[in-house]
């Protein structure tokens, strides 16, 4: 797969630079070329390609995007295509992404969404918009929102950055359970392929290890993210992750190389 024109780190940093400041974040959708060379003019934080744009710019109802009137996939690769990426420059671009589609290989289209220039996923149209018989008979074959959040999974691994539609608390668990999960298994096996190799300490289990880097990330993440966080930085660091960014990715992979390769010294853990 080609590299995408936004990486996914970059894009949450963006984000998490917005949130620190407390500014808001603008996610729009785009439906013409016009319309998406506008937004990225404007600041927009992300563009959407969604396939109910092409009926809303249409004059049709956006709902139409989640009836079978055409095929979803190929209308928001050709939109991206032809009317909405050759207009952007400056911001991320996600396609809206249709988990249920049987009559293609989501893992081909994905990297055929990234040679295209696209950065993101989105789960859309969403199976969460039905309830009842229909939804239930759909969850029944198959073709529910578990088919939604593996869609979700493989962009995650093909380096997209993504978002989802949730319509209750039972979905959002399930979406952040598998989503984490791409994580989780990626570093406990790096880890352990690293200790096979001898190149890693052998003497920490790959889970544990894996959790614990996986959290030291989120803490320097939350860093700048509010206030409280920021002025705990500041009685550690002093000033503030912005300013001493440098500083702070040498000292964190300084930490790193001393966690991940100095073997057990003569303290002794309990057992």
């Amino acid at each position: 797969m080609t590299d995408l024109r936004f990486k996914r780190d970059d894009v949450l940093k963006r984000l998490r630079d917005k949130i620190a400041r407390k500014e808001a974040i603008l996610v729009c959708g785009a439906g013409a070329g016009l319309i998406a060379r506008l937004e990225d003019q404007s600041g927009a934080d992300i563009i959407v390609v969604y396939s109910s744009g092409h009926y809303r710019i249409s004059g049709h109802p956006a709902i139409a995007g989640n009836l079978p009137l055409g095929d979803s996939n190929q209308i928001v690769y050709d939109m991206g295509k032809n009317d909405i990426l050759p207009m952007v420059r400056d911001t991320p671009v996600a396609a809206g992404g249709y988990g249920l589609d049987v009559t293609r290989d989501l893992g081909r289209f994905m990297e055929q969404l990234g040679e295209l220039g696209y950065s993101g996923v989105i789960s859309f149209p969403t199976v969460a918009k039905f309830s009842g018989d229909m939804r239930r008979e759909l969850e029944s074959v198959g073709l529910g929102f578990q088919r939604e959040v593996d869609m979700l999974a493989l962009a995650r691994q093909k380096g997209f950055f993504t978002m989802s539609y949730c319509y209750s608390p039972e979905e959002a668990r399930r979406l952040a359970g598998e989503i984490e999960g791409v994580t989780s298994r990626l570093y406990a096996g790096t880890i352990a392929a690293g200790q096979a190799a001898g190149d890693l300490r052998r003497d920490i289990d790959p889970a544990m290890l894996a959790f614990f880097f996986d959290n030291l990330l989120m803490m320097v993440q939350f860093a700048g993210c509010c206030d409280y966080y920021r002025e705990r930085f500041r009685l550690y660091c002093g000033g503030t992750p912005e300013e001493q960014e440098d500083r702070l990715e040498q000292e964190l992979l300084k930490f790193l190389e001393s966690a991940f390769t100095f073997e057990q010294s003569e303290i002794v853990h309990r057992t």
